[in-house]
């Protein structure tokens, strides 16, 4: 009886299940940035704003390089009727994280709520723009709703080698 229960239990749930939520693609990018606003709640203290999505190698290996970016392009299917989606996009980094040198603030992740179109493809990424934020390690590039993580893709961010 308690396993029926369980799995009644868990295919309730499934069936809840709020958006169907997919990557589209990731990897590096060189995307246009349209204006850069501030934003005191990231660390860099700024957030880039991009019209399009320009992937030029579909990889989860990046070299740390200045003025790389890389990151995720991905669609939210809400259920019908729903005009608008609230979701969280977070960067988990790697370690202890980053220290911005200027604010003097450290963290280990980076997270930004937004209200989005359903059924429109979002871009979301990150580009090392400053040498402190060129941290070897793995990059989780999140998206949640409510708390739940519904999309994850990591990245290995590293300095290349001679035999690459």
């Amino acid at each position: 009886m308690k396993i029926f229960l369980v799995i009644f239990t868990f295919a309730i749930l499934s069936g809840c299940s709020q958006h169907n939520a997919e990557i589209l693609s990731y990897g590096i990018v060189d995307n246009t940035t349209i204006t850069t606003e501030t934003n005191k709640a990231l660390l860099a203290g700024e957030k880039r704003i991009i019209n399009s999505w320009n992937l030029k190698e579909s990889t989860t290996e990046i070299p740390i390089k200045i003025g790389i970016e890389f990151g995720i392009a991905y669609v939210i299917t809400p259920p019908s009727g729903k005009t608008s989606v609230s979701i969280e996009e977070v960067i988990v980094f790697p370690g202890e994280g980053l220290t911005n040198p200027i604010s003097e603030q450290s963290a280990k992740t980076d997270s930004e709520f937004l209200t989005i179109k359903p059924k429109k493809e979002q871009y979301f990424s990150y580009k090392l723009d400053y040498p402190w934020e060129a941290k070897s390690g793995t990059w989780l590039f999140q998206v949640k709703q409510d708390g739940v993580i519904i999309l994850q893709q990591s990245f290995n961010v590293h300095y290349r080698t001679l035999q690459e």
